[in-house]
């Protein structure tokens, strides 16, 4: 140590001790602050890294128990739902592969260990009863550790770069009762779990130093950066006491040196939550003491070195000025005030007495302004370093969350808050006004902020957002005011979960629950359900009403149920459920049976059910429902009646077809030689009395053919087989068809005719003009029956209706006898005369104006009588006929042949083939004959013919089995025109005709007109 003359000048002394004194207290100084301040930083950067390491394992720990609560969720889904096949848990396991591909294997098993049902139908059938997973899984829900499973990786496809390893999953699958039934398990793909923390963890938390997920025993589960040995070393881990710590649950850091001589700051956090801490995971990150240590350590011996600087540029520059400033002593003081205070307290002792007060003053003015100097510098960094781990939290927390200041301006946002509610918005949300980032909001959420801002609490659950562009969420969110250091409110944070997901899957529960209920209600089926253990029913209020009571009326048990069931059904239904309650191999029950109903009558009950079986095939429940077929019954008795009633009606019918048939084959045989020689007789006789007897037989046997012709047609109207024909007709032919026999008829009476055709002479209508004329004969024949003297009359007008129809009316009036009233009634009723006398002068058989009635009905139109007795009758009937404006080429006149034909005729009745055989003969037509039908055919099939005519009903062979032989055999008369003579005239009877192989179909008695015609035509055709 150097001594220095008391005698030297001050500003020497001075100089030379602040020298002296600076350089002894900046050693043991600059020791003392490396090491406090060292150490400060150590224990924040420790801090620091122990808080980014809970982050992460949060985080690993959130992922782990999403995956346990999907699956947790899922059991309970199939808990409520109740179905447990196969086909609709397979269903539920592929919905959760499409929201997680790593879901390798999910499958479900048996009680004893058996798969039930797995994604692709993997391990289906096998055992995993040894299985830890499983037998964890019948306890509770469970997340097992890493593991190889060899069995399932050979069923997957071989990966060339690694082996497949699993991290299990794992919950009991109940039964509505409660009641394990079985185990739902997943295998996640270990690779895809890495790559969703790597994703979320490493890549969106991005922490700052090598980061490792770890095991209990030391192994390595997973992490970023793993370029040490020491991270692969599980015994280099347990080794460290902060590890020891993190296993038994505490979180901490500590400095360990590792196997390349270097200490390193590590933090530990375990994953402590229910749900996973029994893996015993531990996150750790290594931070190198240098990286934290070393700056302060440079910063702080250069801050020394430039202070030592400084100090002496300034003590040179005082010796500089030393002895002009001695006057100014005390201003040199004030001017160093801000100096080091130990090096000032050091240097005291060399300053001159005179000086020593002044010194003391500026000691202590120095040490004021240091100490609040390093108070305000500690403040400020602990605000710094406050608000960067707040904003950190918020910005990397994993749900919607942002704080605002009291004028709704960010201070800080998470990621997932801008992707929710600023979707689109550009660059940092801070310093930016909530209401211009999220434009038109709502009013009541205004409402809430502005009552977070007064310092209330609020929160809400399940509240839906719309968005600006229409897209509505379901959000669970929370309001909570944040304070200043100084107490003053400093504004909002706003928490937000999205709940949309479970919002709409409560909601399609609800409504798949509800849709349900309405469908049982609306089926009106009575529900029931049997607990076969507990003995428990439940019978449904439909159930009840089924049965005319209220749900509060009958109580839910089985004597219910065994009061209300008739005595004689009770014993055989109750057997038929203990049998098949008995068969293991039964999973269904059904029985009919009947109850009382509260009224007094029995109800018809089907019951169905489906019967649950426990593993062991013993019932545990039995389900159904009960349906009312008591109205059905009645019903399919009523059929069962009315079917009976109308085959017998039916069978009548064609009892009664079969027998009018016969007999207008019987009578029109005959009558068609009578009609024929008669009209033969009428042809050849000379003028005279024989021609005129002849005129009579003509019409007495056309009457007879009318007669005959009126029974059919009533036969045949009704049984509905009529058939109206329309076709083109000149209403001036009809008229004088149907008024010449009449004309002459009232002739010979000395009564008066008159035709009032009040349409014109060349009208065309399209109708049946064979039916019109046949209505017409009847009512004018009726008119003039009536009528001995007077005048009868026809008129005929039409009204138009539209430009193509018109309402034809046809009137037809007499001055004859007149019908009373009273029997007015009567006059179109089938065999009933309103006139009859002891004579019978009137005659008739009752059944023309019944017939007359039912045609017009089925031409859809109109009769109408007036009459007075002695007066006379008026009848008018209208029918809707439409225009038309040219005819058919084929009129009804009389057509001579070009050339005689070959003609075979056969028939079993001499007379009728005389009778034919002269008729065609007239026409110079060359006829053979045969009389049966094997002779016919014989000469059929030898014999070239230009026409032949069979009659139907012969012996030996039919007519329709000789033309279906030519027809079906080459031979000369395969394609030969064939018409068939008949006295069926029904329709079904032309059509089985043609549907033989004849070409026409001649009725008896027969038209010889339309058959020569027809003979005329084909000789046309023929060469």
């Amino acid at each position: 140590m150097l001594n220095f003359n008391i005698r030297s000048s001050f500003t020497t002394r001075l100089i030379v001790g602040s020298l002296i004194a600076l350089f002894l207290l900046s050693i043991p100084v600059a020791i003392t602050a490396h090491w406090i301040l060292r150490n400060n930083t150590i224990n924040q950067a420790g801090a620091n890294a122990l808080a980014q390491t809970e982050q992460i394992a949060q985080s690993v720990d959130r992922h782990l128990k999403e995956h346990l609560r999907d699956l947790v969720y899922t059991s309970r889904i199939e808990q409520s739902f109740g179905n447990y096949t196969a086909e609709e848990q397979t269903k539920l396991l592929q919905i959760m592969r499409e929201h997680t591909p790593g879901y390798l294997w999910i499958g479900v098993a048996a009680p004893d260990g058996t798969v039930l049902a797995a994604l692709d139908d993997l391990l289906v059938g096998k055992s995993v009863a040894s299985r830890p997973w499983f037998k964890q899984g019948l306890i509770a829900p469970a997340i097992m550790d890493v593991h190889e499973a060899a069995l399932l990786a050979a069923l997957l496809p071989a990966r060339a770069e690694e082996k497949y390893r699993f991290i299990d999953f794992t919950t009991p699958l109940k039964n509505q009762q409660d009641e394990i039934i079985g185990v739902i398990g997943i295998h996640l793909d270990w690779k895809y779990f890495i790559a969703e923390i790597e994703k979320d963890v490493f890549n969106t938390i991005n922490p700052s130093a090598p980061t490792v997920i770890l095991a209990k025993d030391g192994s390595l589960r997973m992490g970023n950066r793993l370029d040490s040995a020491d991270f692969q070393d599980s015994t280099a881990w347990t080794a460290m006491a902060g590890f020891q710590k993190a296993v038994a649950g505490e979180n901490n850091w500590s400095i360990e040196t590792l196997s390349d001589g270097e200490s390193y700051l590590v933090a530990f956090a375990p994953n402590n939550s229910p749900e996973t801490s029994s893996l015993g995971w531990i996150s750790a990150t290594v931070t190198p003491l240098n990286a934290v240590a070393s700056p302060i350590s440079k910063a702080l011996i250069g801050a020394i070195v430039a202070l030592i600087i400084g100090t002496v540029a300034t003590l040179l520059l005082v010796l500089a000025l030393g002895r002009s400033l001695s006057a100014k002593a005390s201003a040199y003081l004030d001017l160093v005030r801000k100096n080091d205070p130990k090096a000032l307290e050091a240097s005291m002792k060399e300053l001159p007495t005179e000086l020593q007060p002044i010194s003391r003053d500026i000691l202590d003015l120095t040490r004021g302004l240091t100490q609040k100097s390093l108070s305000l510098e500690t403040a400020l960094k602990s605000a710094k370093e406050s608000y960067w781990v707040v904003e950190a939290l918020i910005v990397q927390a994993p749900i919607p969350i942002a704080m605002f200041d009291t004028e709704m301006n960010y201070v800080a946002a998470s990621s997932r808050w801008v992707q929710t509610f600023a979707n689109g918005h550009k660059g940092s949300l801070v310093g930016k006004n909530h209401y211009d980032v999220v434009p038109n909001l709502h009013e009541r959420w205004r409402q809430a902020h502005r009552a977070g801002l007064a310092g209330e609490s609020l929160s809400a659950t399940s509240d839906p957002w719309t968005s600006p562009d229409g897209y509505t969420i379901w959000l669970d969110w929370a309001i909570e005011p944040w304070l200043k250091p100084d107490g003053h409110r400093g504004g909002i944070i706003l928490m937000c979960k999205d709940v949309t997901e479970e919002r709409l899957i409560r909601d399609s529960l609800a409504e798949s629950e509800e849709r349900f209920k309405l469908a049982m209600e609306g089926s009106h089926d009575g529900l029931w359900d049997w607990q076969v253990g507990t003995n428990k029913v439940y019978f449904s209020p439909s159930w009840k009403r089924l049965l005319g009571y209220e749900d509060h009326e009958l109580s839910n048990d089985f004597g219910t149920w065994e009061r209300l069931t008739a005595p004689d059904d009770l014993e055989v239904a109750k057997k038929a459920l203990a049998d098949a309650l008995d068969n293991p191999e039964k999973d269904s029950y059904e029985a009919e049976f009947c109850m009382a109903h509260k009224n007094g009558h029995w109800v018809h009950i089907l019951a169905k059910a489906l019967i649950v079986r426990d593993e062991h095939g013993k019932p545990t429940r039995v389900v159904g429902t009960h349906l009312d077929r008591t109205v059905q019954l009645e019903l399919e008795s009523r059929l069962r009646e009315t079917a009976i009633a109308a085959k017998a009606e039916k069978d009548s019918n064609a009892e009664k077809s079969r027998f009018l048939a016969t007999m207008s084959h019987e009578i029109r045989t005959p009558l068609n030689g009578i009609m024929g020689f008669a009209r033969l007789l009428e042809m050849d006789l000379p003028p005279g009395e024989l021609k005129e007897q002849a005129g009579y037989l003509v019409q007495s046997s056309e009457t007879l053919s009318a007669i005959l012709n009126d029974i059919l047609d009533f036969s045949k109207l009704e049984s509905g087989m009529v058939k109206l024909v329309d076709s083109p007709f000149l209403m001036e032919q009809l008229l004088k068809g149907s008024t010449e026999l009449p004309r002459l008829t009232c002739e010979s009476k000395g009564v008066k005719f008159e035709l009032n055709n009040k349409l014109g002479e060349h009208q065309i209508y399209s109708g049946d003009m064979g039916r019109l004329r046949q209505i017409l004969q009847n009512l004018l024949s009726n008119a003039i029956k009536f009528t001995s003297h007077g005048k009868v009359s026809l008129t005929v007008s039409s009204t138009q209706l539209n430009p193509n129809e018109d309402l034809v009316t046809f009137e037809v009036s007499d001055t004859g006898l007149g019908i009373p009233k009273e029997k007015q009634s009567l006059l179109f009723k089938p065999f009933s005369q309103v006139h009859t006398d002891r004579e019978n002068r009137f005659g008739g058989t009752g059944l023309g104006l019944s017939i007359v009635k039912s045609l017009i009905n089925a031409m859809d139109g109109e009769i109408q009588l007036e009459s007075e007795p002695g007066q006379g009758t008026q009848v008018m009937f209208s029918v809707t006929l439409k225009r038309e404006h040219q005819l058919d080429s084929q009129g009804q006149e009389r057509i001579l042949p070009v050339r005689p034909l070959r003609v075979l005729v056969a028939d079993d009745t001499p007379l009728n083939i005389k009778l034919i055989q002269t008729f065609l003969q007239k026409d110079a037509h060359w006829v053979d004959v045969a009389k049966d039908g094997k002779e016919a055919l014989n000469k059929a099939m030898t014999e070239p013919y230009d026409f032949i005519l069979l009659d139907i009903d012969m012996p030996k062979l039919s007519g329709y089995e000789v033309v279906e032989k030519i027809r079906s055999t080459t031979g000369p008369n395969q394609q030969c025109e064939i018409a068939a003579l008949t006295g069926y005239a029904f329709d079904s009877d032309i059509e089985r005709a043609v549907a033989a192989g004849f070409n026409y179909h001649f009725a008896k008695p027969i038209q010889f007109n339309l058959l020569l015609n027809r003979l005329a035509i084909s000789s046309q055709n023929t060469k």
